[in-house]
């Protein structure tokens, strides 16, 4: 495939209305991506206490491996879910961690030194997206252009 085509099918990725499907579906085809994202997102807050990407990551994995599941194995409701990973979203801890471990993580801490600093990642995370949408593309065009048809047609 060209550059240019492969550069313009990134670029209707990234317009596309359901993102976030399109990753749940990746996960879900591929776990292991979602495993590597997720316990990127846990470092990077872990760095930065900025609890957005990891929630929205945390829902997408979970989405992928089936908000019942994860119900099930937290004793929480799709409703709770939902709303504890939400953007406005401000989860207890117990419930965080609870839903983490379904996940299959845990969460630690650490003592901060007094020289370690607090970092903006939003312009390394928004390069991290376009660099993830290339690799996701790369593995899932034919998916991508069928959801791009599908799209033109509605």
């Amino acid at each position: 495939m060209n550059m240019d085509k492969r550069e313009q099918m990134i670029e209707k990725a990234m317009q596309l209305e359901d993102y976030d499907g399109l990753v749940v579906d990746v996960y879900r085809k591929h776990p292991d991506v979602a495993k590597e994202r997720l316990e990127d997102e846990l470092t990077a807050f872990a760095k930065t206490q900025d609890p957005r990407y990891l929630l929205s990551t945390m829902l997408q994995v979970a989405k992928a491996k089936g908000i019942t599941n994860v119900g099930k194995a937290t004793g929480l409701t799709r409703s709770a879910i939902y709303s504890t990973l939400a953007d406005d979203g401000n989860p207890k801890l117990d419930t965080l961690l609870a839903i983490l471990q379904a996940l299959g993580y845990t969460f630690s801490f650490k003592r901060v030194l007094p020289d370690e600093s607090v970092v903006d990642l939003d312009t390394k995370r928004q390069e991290e997206k376009l660099e993830n949408i290339k690799a996701l593309i790369s593995d899932l065009e034919s998916d991508l252009r069928s959801s791009v048809k599908r799209r033109q047609y509605a």
